[in-house]
């Protein structure tokens, strides 16, 4: 038996640890970086939050000991949610993002939890509760006053989450964990990883699985460390990450570490046998060397990274030598959800390769005769939720919990995996795959006799015993029962069985080893298949469906995104990002126009190689030289060239808000040419300097117009840029390239200026604001200053080329938070704001 050192666990509860924490005051909690914007959160801004959550789920009648469900991606708003139903008193329910509704359904039947706070990316309809849109939480909130709550005071061994690792076609299973669970397992993994200074972490797993929970949240957290999230994983996404947010540890599964190693690889000049044969040859050199021999990859991951944390699936020994090798620190631990989640884990000082670590301090961790891991201490479960059998079966008579994992344990303690006593499947992104749930979905089909479902070459593999008839509609059937099934569970090959009958033991329960090992044999044969394209059309249809707001029985192969289903620009824009969130790709910049039918759309996804956009971004026109011309131009030639003409009336610019209080959206009607130039006239210095103004990109990129016309434009962007730093923002084409460029600019703190008509209209004629508007309010969450332009019109009227003598009036209004609601509600309000100035 291994007993690891003791350590004193303190705080013993998540709330304690939480009131430790509202210490870290403006230290940064997290980066957000989303779609369009990163968003700086400090932890008096999280606890915030966090207090007015709980205040709002007492409103709405969540008592202490009540449960609510999460349901959504990695994120601050996942994290108030969380917190803020602990400080309520509530059991959190935590529901994997990519879990499937029905799945979900259950767990809310089961849980019965008061309130779901679930993405707005995912469906809502069939829950007869309350439902909160994690997006919209930093909006609704601040209407909410924060509470503390004096009746909040939970012991240790109080239930704090239930949480569900089950397939979706099976009977859900919650594991029951205690506020001690989590407080014992991270308190000990701060013993056996101490690590000095502050770190950023880098957020890849979901915070519905224990192992983010503890390692990727309440680790960090404690010590008052910052976490990055991301709002769609993507290449792309962690790319970034990496190079601008100095990461420092990173929790993962190994495909993280072969993925960038492929990436890595691809793009050396040398091949990767020599490449091994250098690294063999640094390795015994200091990781200072080793970073100046290893520059491209140590400046594509950050000088200041060290640790990949591993765990959830089995880390190939070559692949930890390999990362070893070039300097890194690898550190794979091992663990179950009923085990708070971790049970070992190599130290910094103390690693073995191919080896999960050592015991954590503070548990017991023991072989049993038959060599399964078995372990007790503060980090084991109380048990399932309502299921006292499972509970039962899963501990031995004195206590132990059964992990179902065989392992040896070497003379120094350090633990070895040798395989699992049960059938379970591990895929390599750490998800917990169970054969009998999609066994149980096969041989429901007619014409399947029975199914086995095994891991064969690293995939999940499903072998029928057909009859005859039914054997040609093998690849069909394979399909039909994917789209049943979750996609982690997914059948990825096939075989149909060459026999008469599986082989069996004498109470005819299959053979699995023997059917592996005929497997291996017939390796080479024809009958092994992997189906191309299961559901993949049906997939793509599901999620056109949810951004539609249609059935998706309407969605055909043939239908087209905006003419047939009225897909917007905006509503392309949110495809994208939701297919990249389901399905884990990097589309780039692609561009889907209205004449994309389903099917085009999906061999989109399957090549996975976008066309890349012609847009490009005058960020050179940031630079200082720049904006000291600019300034000179503005104030030189065409703030008297305008006075010339308009005797302009300017109201409310006592209302403007402190300059270091932005950045800020500026929204007008649009009436003439000159409305740029008035607003530049009428702003102060303060927001003049800093300010962006957003051109309508088809005025520029006309398709077919005369050479001349052509050049004049060609020449014209350069100088608009240098005289009022305009950027260009499509209309007929997927404007998200630009709305990523407008995030970029408000993070550097620059304001922009938007006409939301998208083209000139008469002062009385102010036509409907385009949605996009709405996308920005909300995505980006800035503050909108509307502006109201009159009598422009006569001074540039359509048509007219050039200017004409006149009077007009700007009207600023007051500032207008970001707000909830759809996008075409907040653009309508915002017309109505300055229509009525």
């Amino acid at each position: 038996m291994v007993v690891g050192e003791e350590v004193q666990l303190m705080p013993e509860t998540l709330n304690q640890q939480i009131e430790l924490c509202r210490a870290f005051g403006e230290r940064v909690f997290c980066y957000h970086r989303t779609e369009l914007r990163r968003f700086v959160w400090s932890y008096a801004q999280l606890f915030d939050h966090a207090d007015r959550m709980a205040a709002a789920l007492r409103r709405r009648g969540v008592q202490r000991g009540e449960r609510i469900m999460i349901w959504g991606p990695n994120g601050p708003e996942w994290i108030i949610a969380y917190l803020g139903g602990l400080l309520a008193g509530a059991v959190i329910v935590p529901i994997d993002v990519r879990q499937t509704k029905d799945f979900a359904l259950r767990v809310a039947a089961e849980t019965k939890p008061r309130l779901i706070a679930r993405t707005r990316l995912l469906p809502g309809d069939g829950f007869d509760l309350p439902q909160l849109i994690l997006e919209e939480l930093p909006l609704r909130l601040s209407e909410v006053e924060p509470q503390r709550f004096d009746d909040v005071a939970p012991q240790p061994d109080d239930l704090a989450l239930i949480m569900y690792t089950s397939g979706t076609t099976a009977v859900p299973k919650g594991v029951m964990v205690t506020h001690r669970n989590i407080t014992a397992n991270y308190t000990a993994v701060q013993k056996a990883i101490p690590l000095q200074g502050h770190h950023t972490f880098l957020s890849l797993l979901p915070l519905s699985h224990l192992y983010e929970q503890t390692g990727g949240f309440w680790y960090p957290v404690a010590r008052g460390d910052s976490i990055v999230y991301l709002q769609t994983v993507t290449p792309k996404a962690i790319e970034q990450a990496f190079r601008h947010e100095h990461i420092r540890a990173v929790l993962a599964v190994p495909r993280l570490l072969q993925l960038l190693k492929d990436g890595f690889v691809r793009k050396l000049p040398i091949s990767e046998s020599r490449l091994e044969r250098l690294l063999r040859w640094t390795e015994p050199l200091p990781r200072s060397v080793k970073k100046l021999i290893y520059f491209p990859l140590h400046h594509f991951i950050g000088w200041d990274f060290a640790y990949f944390v591993l765990g959830g699936a089995p880390l190939d020994p070559a692949l930890q030598l390999f990362w070893e090798r070039l300097g890194f620190i690898v550190l794979q631990g091992y663990g179950l959800t009923e085990t708070g989640p971790v049970i070992t884990v190599n130290r910094p000082e103390a690693r073995r390769l191919g080896s999960v670590g050592q015991a954590l301090p503070g548990l017991e961790m023991k072989l049993s005769p038959a060599g399964e891991v078995l372990t007790r201490g503060p980090h084991v479960t109380p048990g399932y939720f309502q299921r006292p059998d499972a509970t039962r079966e899963s501990f031995t008579e004195d206590g132990w919990f059964r992990t179902g994992d065989l392992g040896r344990l070497d003379e120094d303690g350090f633990l070895f995996l040798q395989g699992r006593l049960k059938e379970l499947i591990v895929t390599d992104a750490g998800v917990n795959v169970y054969p009998l749930d999609i066994e149980s979905v096969l041989d429901r089909f007619d014409g399947v006799r029975e199914s086995c479902v095994v891991e064969f070459k690293k995939r999940i593999h499903a072998v029928l015993l057909m009859d005859e008839h039914a054997k040609p509609r093998a690849a069909e059937i394979i399909s039909q029962a994917n789209r049943q099934l979750d996609e982690a569970q997914r059948v990825q090959a096939f075989t149909v069985w060459w026999e008469d009958d599986f082989p069996r033991t004498t109470t005819l329960k299959v053979k699995k080893g023997e059917v592996l090992a005929k497997l291996h044999a017939r390796e080479a044969a024809a009958d092994i298949a992997v189906p191309a394209a299961t559901a993949v059309v049906d997939d793509i249809a599901a999620l056109v469906a949810r951004i539609a707001d249609v059935p998706v029985t309407q969605i055909t192969p043939q239908s087209k995104l905006g003419d047939d289903l009225g897909l917007s620009s905006i509503d392309r824009v949110e495809l994208v990002s939701l297919i990249e969130w389901e399905k884990r790709i990097d589309l780039g910049d692609v561009d889907l126009t209205p004449e994309m039918t389903v099917a085009e759309l999906r061999q989109l996804i399957e090549r996975n190689q976008p066309d890349r956009a012609s847009l490009k971004f005058p960020r050179w026109g940031r630079w200082p030289i720049i904006r000291w011309l600019r300034e000179l131009l503005q104030l030189a030639a065409l703030f008297p060239i305008f006075r010339l003409f308009v005797r302009l009336t300017i109201k409310g610019r006592d209302v403007l808000p402190a300059p270091d209080s932005g950045p800020y959206v500026f929204i007008a009607n649009h009436t003439s040419h000159a409305d740029t130039a008035a607003i530049l006239y009428a702003l102060p210095g303060r927001f003049r300097r800093r300010l962006t103004v957003a051109a309508w990109a088809e005025f520029f990129l006309r398709p077919g117009q005369p050479l001349l016309s052509w050049l004049f434009r060609w020449v014209l962007y350069p100088f608009l840029v240098v005289l009022a730093h305009i950027y260009m923002i499509p209309q007929q084409r997927s404007p998200r390239l630009s709305l990523q460029y407008t995030g970029e600019l408000l993070d550097h703190g620059y304001h922009v200026l938007i006409y939301p008509e998208g083209e000139r209209h008469a002062s009385n004629q102010m036509a409907p604001f385009m949605d996009g508007l709405g996308l920005m309010v909300t995505d980006m969450r800035v503050s909108v200053i509307p502006i109201k332009l009159d009598g422009l019109d006569r001074t540039l009227p359509r048509g007219s080329a050039f200017p004409r003598f006149a009077s007009a009036t700007l009207t600023f209004g007051q500032p207008i938070p970001p707000q909830a609601g759809t996008h075409a509600e907040i653009a309508a309000r915002l017309r109505e704001a300055v229509k009525s100035l």
